[in-house]
């Protein structure tokens, strides 16, 4: 890192690759599941997953280039039509 890059950002800049505010995620190891994982949990398919996450319906942050959802978001609001 150089000197004029503060800690938490990429190139310099404090957004993500496409204009988005990186975030910084604290959670244990287990707290996040992979698509697969929370598909599976909740026995939907993994198209539907994606179609929450596209559409802003899931929250979920990027690791690298995968998604990862919290398990919280397992027994919450956050999965429509999910109770």
């Amino acid at each position: 890192m150089h000197a004029d890059q503060g800690a938490g950002t990429v190139g310099g800049d404090d957004r993500g690759g496409r204009g988005r505010p990186l975030r910084v995620v604290s959670a244990a190891s287990g707290d996040l599941l992979t698509v697969r994982e929370f598909a599976a949990v909740l026995r939907m398919s993994t198209a539907t997953v994606y179609k929450l996450v596209a559409t802003g319906e899931l929250s979920h942050v990027r690791v690298g280039n995968s998604i990862r959802i919290s398990r919280a978001a397992i027994g919450g609001s956050a999965v429509p039509g999910k109770r």
